[in-house]
């Protein structure tokens, strides 16, 4: 079974969680997903939505949008991960500093 991971955005504000190679919105909505091996995310479209920074041990992050990114498209779709049950609320991770050529990812279509 996977483990989930809490992503974060700079407030420390709980914006989306990752299972697997799936990123979902704090309601269990499927977001999109990670390319493999990769901490890039895409959305359901195959369009770059952002990217997992400052990991912590447990995989825990900040999930943040490169201004110019490398890739701008990931057409390997993995197909519908089913919709899995919301976790619990994590705790406050603290703030972080946007990192350079970077800016906050808007998920609130997602919610």
């Amino acid at each position: 079974m996977d483990d989930i991971f809490y992503l974060f955005d700079a407030s420390g504000t709980w914006i989306a969680f990752r299972k697997g190679d799936f990123l979902f919105a704090p309601s269990g909505a499927w977001i999109g997903w990670f390319a493999p091996k990769s901490n890039r995310a895409f959305d359901i479209d195959g369009n770059y939505l952002g990217t997992q920074v400052k990991s912590t041990e447990n995989g825990e992050g900040y999930l943040f949008h490169e201004i110019y990114p490398s890739e701008h498209r990931n057409d390997n779709h993995p197909g519908y991960p089913g919709r899995p049950d919301a976790p619990d609320h994590p705790g406050y991770p603290g703030r972080a500093d946007v990192p350079l050529n970077m800016e906050e990812v808007d998920l609130h279509q997602y919610a």
